[in-house]
């Protein structure tokens, strides 16, 4: 009996790996706003959780110094990700916000990796 369950945790395990290797695949990742670093991912997910964010809390989030901040909204600024609006009574805050196209992108992701938790949390190991 135990060659038998030895045999099929085996199996089991390589399925599971041939499982993780599909979905680690470059197209698919590539999809899923793998492209941007860690920072840049980071102040997306915030963003859309909390919708707005100021400066401070990104930098504060992502825990980087503020001009680490500037430089990762500023790059997904350019890639039309988010967009900053500044307060009209006072134009030194600016706020962070998806854009429309942003949305869409991190909502799809945030789907697509909710695809990859629901996979994992489905494995019993033995």
């Amino acid at each position: 009996m135990p060659d038998k369950v030895n045999s099929n945790s085996e199996s089991f395990l390589f399925s599971f790996f041939d499982e993780v290797k599909n979905m680690l695949n470059g197209e698919r990742w590539s999809s899923i706003l793998m492209d941007y670093s860690k920072n840049e991912l980071l102040s997306l997910f915030l963003l859309y959780r909390v919708k707005t964010s100021n400066m401070s809390e990104i930098a504060e989030y992502i825990n980087a110094p503020l001009n680490t901040a500037t430089g990762v909204v500023a790059r997904l600024e350019k890639k039309g990700i988010v967009q900053r609006q500044r307060q009209d009574d006072d134009r030194r805050v600016v706020y962070i916000s998806l854009t429309d196209y942003g949305m869409t992108e991190v909502k799809s992701a945030v789907g697509q990796i909710m695809q990859y938790t629901t996979l994992f949390r489905s494995v019993q190991f033995v």
